[in-house]
């Protein structure tokens, strides 16, 4: 077995020897609680979707089973020892955090981060995007844990005391940033500004940000308003754009709007070469992850950039790749007939966007053979879905691209279930689900009838055809 990681180490060593709960850990090992009833089928800006498409309400009960559900799966892959390794571990995060549910959890998240490094394979960066993200879940949704007023406990998530735990646990989560995380954020802004991508100022300083308007319906995930704030440059600034997108909760008034997800992306206009080569308008991303905290307030509160997680020091496990899905003809995902992105300058960069992402996530290629098979059948008055969507290539093998995401989002989709025993042949199973399509928006004034019509051509050449809805 591979050694621990610091994290469970340093957890160990807090309580001194676990040998006591061996034989109670090799006894438990396999009374693992029942599946949740709701599986995530894929996730997007902190939402958590399951297969008929719909959102899932990620209570505190179903992140519980959703994390039982991992580790039941994962120990039975696991061996003998990683099994007992495992239930040593959580019957010690029992002892020492007690009957604090939402501080359990969390810890036990990242004690699966070790399991599902020992044994999840080809799965392992999947698994740990979700368990990354359900810990986000329950940092941002958890209800204050103290009496009212009671400054320390920030937002609630946990007491002074076990943040000081957590913190020696080394949680990046809950530290101010080292001096070692600030020398790779400068280095990040140095390498922006080589490349001409205009830098984000401090967030909540007066002038620095100018919101553009709530987005019109709900954007990718639902429950949270979704504001979007266009960046002022600076006198000295290269010709680009920034844009921010926190989200929060719409109902409170504005002085006590706190952000939970903000993400920042600037993008040059200019064309530069980078010293890898790579010519483009380039762009650079930084997103709010909290320290000590795990929410921003919207305005009043000056926070600079450097207290931003720098595109460098993001995992996949923090929400995944971002360029999964921002790329394509600038580094937005936009609607662009929402008031909220109308009168942007600088949305079209004088070249390809290259992404300042980790090494190793997926690059803003040049247009895909989709995207290209497309083209081929839009003129010049017709709508170009890629102008504001990255395609993924169709034929190979992607079916469950095409199922979920292409044709729902421009057909819709009836999701049906079993078909009743001893029915006869040819009958359909009950409907379950409406999935309306999305895009086009409504408003869309282009026609993109061509580029939906290749898209079922191109679908259907590797066996997808879905059932749209019934005309309303």
């Amino acid at each position: 077995m591979s050694r621990l990681p610091l994290t469970l180490v340093l957890l160990c060593a807090l309580a001194g020897t676990l040998s006591g709960n061996r034989a109670a850990a090799q006894a438990t090992a396999t009374a693992l609680p029942a599946a949740p009833p709701a599986p995530i089928h894929f996730m997007a800006h902190g939402g958590y979707f399951g297969s008929d498409g719909r959102q899932i309400v990620a209570t505190p009960d179903w992140v519980r089973a959703t994390l039982d559900d991992t580790a039941q799966s994962l120990l039975r892959r696991a061996s003998a020892s990683q099994r007992v390794t495992f239930e040593e571990r959580r019957a010690h995060i029992a002892q020492v955090l007690g009957g604090d549910g939402v501080a359990r959890l969390y810890a036990t998240s990242l004690l699966l981060d070790w399991l599902i490094d020992e044994t999840a394979g080809d799965e392992a960066a999947t698994l740990k995007a979700r368990n990354g993200a359900l810990r986000r879940t329950l940092e941002n949704d958890s209800p204050p844990a103290g009496a009212a007023g009671d400054a320390d406990r920030r937002d609630g998530f946990v007491s002074p005391y076990q943040r000081a735990l957590l913190a020696q646990w080394s949680l990046p989560q809950l530290v101010v940033p080292s001096f070692a995380q600030l020398q790779v954020r400068e280095a990040y802004l140095k390498t922006c500004t080589s490349l001409r991508v205009p830098l984000p100022r401090t967030w909540g300083e007066a002038g620095a940000w100018t919101s553009n308007g709530k987005l019109a319906a709900p954007f990718i995930i639902t429950g949270a308003a979704a504001e979007l704030f266009v960046g002022n440059p600076r006198a000295t600034d290269p010709p680009g754009v920034c844009l921010a997108l926190p989200r929060y909760n719409g109902a409170l008034p504005r002085s006590d709007q706190k952000a939970s997800l903000l993400g920042v992306i600037c993008m040059a206009k200019d064309k530069k070469t980078d010293r890898d080569g790579k010519t483009g308008s380039h762009a650079c991303f930084w997103d709010w992850q909290g320290f000590g905290t795990t929410t921003i307030p919207v305005v009043g509160t000056e926070v600079p950039i450097t207290e931003f997680k720098s595109a460098p020091e993001f995992r996949i496990a923090d929400g995944g790749e971002c360029s999964d899905c921002h790329a394509g003809a600038n580094a937005y995902v936009r609607h662009p007939d929402d008031p909220a992105f109308q009168g942007i300058a600088n949305l079209r960069p004088d070249a390809w966007p290259v992404l300042r992402v980790p090494a190793g996530w997926k690059e803003n290629l040049l247009p895909t053979k989709l995207e290209a098979a497309l083209a081929a059948v839009t003129g010049a008055t017709d709508g170009d879905c890629s102008d504001c969507h990255r395609l993924g290539e169709v034929p190979s093998g992607l079916a469950g691209y095409c199922e979920d995401v292409l044709l729902p989002s421009v057909l819709g989709k009836t999701v049906r279930g079993p078909v009743p025993a001893g029915s006869p042949p040819g009958t359909l199973g009950p409907v379950i689900a409406i999935i309306k399509k999305t895009m086009p928006r409504p408003s869309s004034t282009e026609d993109f009838s061509k580029q939906i019509a290749a898209l079922k051509v191109e679908c259907k050449k590797i066996g997808v055809e879905i059932e749209p809805p019934p005309p309303p």
